[in-house]
């Protein structure tokens, strides 16, 4: 089953091990910059999960920790 990492001001980190994908739920559109920091960092909007997803590896797993520290 999915693991939720962590729930910070409505946005909620999932590592989601059976689809091997970190995902990120946002309560409405981030802002650009966010959305820009995302995809540099190689996330990319799951309109079929309604989340920034990311496969599990160690750039997203790192970016996760910055992004919620």
């Amino acid at each position: 089953a999915p693991v939720e990492v962590e729930n910070v001001n409505g946005i909620k980190v999932v590592q989601n091990i059976p689809e091997n994908r970190m995902q990120i739920f946002f309560p409405g559109k981030p802002a650009d910059e966010v959305r820009a920091n995302l995809k540099k960092n190689g996330f990319r909007w799951a309109p079929s999960n309604g989340c920034w997803q990311a496969h599990i590896n160690y750039r997203s797993t790192e970016f996760v920790k910055q992004f919620t520290a």
